[in-house]
């Protein structure tokens, strides 16, 4: 699990979820949605389309008052750049 790898390796969650994505990113084969509930992707999506693909994560977690962590958002767009 996510949690015992930030345990193991001594680092944050959302840095393992930054790993993950990552990779995801380079092509390994990771099912990235089993991370992300369809409702969070779906509005993240919309976030990325009201707020014309910033660049930083900030600008989306603000944009969701808080209430969608990073590590779901960075999640989520990587998810979403494979559907680019």
């Amino acid at each position: 699990s996510i949690p015992e790898i930030a345990e193991v390796r001594k680092l944050a969650e959302t840095t393992i979820f930054s790993h993950i994505s990552k990779l995801y990113d380079e092509g390994k084969d990771i099912n990235l949605m089993q991370f992300i509930d369809k409702n969070d992707l779906e509005s993240i999506k919309k976030a990325k389309e009201i707020l014309e693909d910033p660049d930083t994560l900030k600008a989306y977690f603000e944009h969701f008052e808080e209430a969608i962590p990073y590590a779901t958002i960075r999640v989520g767009l990587a998810v979403l750049s494979k559907e680019d």
